[in-house]
């Protein structure tokens, strides 16, 4: 036990399953890759050998209830976590003379997160019928915010993309090779960054049809991949913040 104790990545598996975010991004993952495997196996019962198809669908019914319970799960989850989102964007407009283009995108953005959350927790709520009201319309009311939500973090991340080569403040106070190893980082910490939330943009887009160009059949696929890259990029970036 001491020498497993002392294991790194033992160590790091622990700090990231303590974190609510690090068991959030995972279970993204999970639930966006079960859903993809649930629309696979979902053809192959329908395109598969007659033999092979019981098979097929009921692996297709597994990850389609995987994804459910997942999802059900994250939606609990993220109860009142707007509330910690309200407190940051009361943070940002102490100054609101200070606040770059970007800036103010980036709090529009998050104010967007604040009523997918809400109408979120809300459509869970009247879902299990403990408030009155239609579940369906407040999913819907979720869904537009979140649309909104990623819509402005990628258009944030561009203006990130493209000022990026510029050095900060702090850049400038090191040495060459500090400064140079720190531009690295937050240059690969800003494209990934527009990578997750871009997948999780079209992943919403496509979901609710703001992107046809898509074959309907294939729509949950292309989504429950959008949301599989959304979520392991989350994943690997909050096991990479726990080992520091």
């Amino acid at each position: 036990m001491g020498v497993l104790a002392e294991n790194k990545t033992y160590t790091q598996a622990i700090a990231f399953f303590d974190k609510a975010d690090g068991r959030d991004k995972l279970f993204k993952t999970l639930q966006n890759f079960s859903k993809f495997l649930a629309w696979h196996f979902t053809i192959k019962a329908l395109t598969a050998p007659n033999d092979a198809r019981p098979a097929a669908r009921q692996s297709a019914a597994r990850y389609s209830k995987l994804a459910k319970t997942l999802s059900s799960y994250r939606q609990l989850h993220k109860f009142f976590k707007w509330l910690k989102t309200i407190r940051d964007i009361q943070g940002v407009l102490q100054n609101p003379s200070d606040l770059s283009p970007g800036d103010v995108i980036d709090t529009v953005s998050s104010i967007c997160d604040v009523g997918y959350k809400v109408s979120d927790n809300i459509e869970f709520l009247t879902d299990l019928k403990f408030l009155d009201g239609n579940a369906k319309t407040w999913e819907k009311q979720s869904k537009f915010f979140q649309f909104y939500c990623y819509l402005l973090a990628v258009v944030y991340h561009l203006l990130c993309i493209s000022r990026m080569n510029e050095p900060t403040k702090q850049e400038l106070s090191l040495s060459d090779n500090e400064r140079r190893a720190a531009h690295r980082l937050r240059k690969r910490k800003i494209l990934l960054d527009f990578v997750k939330d871009f997948a999780d943009f079209l992943r919403v887009s496509v979901g609710q049809g703001y992107i046809t160009f898509i074959p309907k059949p294939v729509v949950p696929a292309f989504a429950g991949i959008m949301g599989t890259v959304a979520g392991g990029i989350g994943t690997m970036q909050v096991w990479e913040k726990v080992a520091k």
